[in-house]
């Protein structure tokens, strides 16, 4: 399996800059990771308080339990801070997926062309002025 290959399914299928680790791009990478696990700490955290917030609220209520009440209920939680915040979250999680799978398909213009360490890659040779030719000599 080519390395590419290899990153783009990291990135993809496992977490996003794992792909750019595997090819070496570990500042890349662990950016990528870190603001993927920032992101998806905000929404659970922001998750959860807005759960809990909808459980006190209908245990405060002293009401029985019906869909009606529960949906009420959720439609207010929704419309709280916490859900900017779990939508901005989710965002911030897609784009970093996106920018993931992108970056490891192409290889980097810095590097040897994405090639595998050792492999043989293009030559160029400096061939200089013939002897002779130059002015100086």
């Amino acid at each position: 399996m080519k390395a590419t290959t290899k990153a783009v399914l990291l990135s993809a299928l496992l977490f996003p800059g794992a792909g750019q680790v595997s090819l070496g791009r570990y500042l890349r990478g662990f950016l990528l990771i870190f603001f993927t696990a920032a992101a998806l700490v905000t929404v659970i955290v922001s998750a959860t308080r807005a759960a809990l917030a909808v459980l006190e609220s209908i245990q405060l209520q002293e009401h029985t339990l019906t869909l009606e009440v529960l949906s009420l209920e959720a439609t207010r939680a929704v419309t709280d801070t916490s859900s900017s915040l779990i939508s901005a979250g989710l965002l911030v999680i897609i784009a970093c997926w996106i920018v993931a799978v992108i970056d490891a398909l192409f290889p980097d213009p810095k590097s040897d062309g994405g090639m595998i360490s050792g492999s043989p890659g293009p030559v160029m040779k400096d061939e200089g002025t013939p002897k002779g030719t130059h002015p100086h000599e």
